[in-house]
């Protein structure tokens, strides 16, 4: 998952594991989704968030998702870590995190699925877009 300022441009080709977004798909996107989040809640509401967005892939690049404007999304950076922790997994993810830090080798179990604290977290989440 892309940010959405300073990503390269490159040839339109939208390749899985392709990374980079192109400037056109960049601004595609951000114009159809109003250059805000598009994270909708359970309840209706869509967050609010307009800084600090992120491209994210609503098919996982993980799992073969396309960098092309029919698969990316904005997404404030909470609720596209919340799409990957729910696409991909709390422990996956954990480690993604850990590697990505340089601190790979500090790890010694990906966290156990807890399902209070996630009832918590998702309350939290909730409670901050105002729903």
């Amino acid at each position: 998952q892309s940010s959405a300022k300073g990503a390269a441009t490159r040839p339109h080709g939208g390749a899985a594991k392709d990374r980079s977004v192109p400037a056109e798909v960049r601004r595609s996107v951000w114009q159809r989704d109003d250059g805000r989040c598009t994270f909708v809640s359970d309840g209706g509401k869509r967050c609010e968030a307009r800084d600090r967005l992120e491209f994210d892939h609503a098919d996982p690049v993980a799992q073969g998702g396309r960098t092309t404007t029919g698969y990316l999304r904005l997404r404030c950076r909470a609720h596209n870590q919340y799409a990957a922790e729910c696409g991909l997994g709390a422990g996956f993810m954990h480690e993604k995190r850990l590697k990505a830090r340089g601190r790979a080798e500090d790890a010694i179990r990906p966290p156990t699925f807890n399902a209070e604290d996630a009832r918590r977290g998702v309350a939290l989440c909730l409670q901050a877009i105002g729903d």
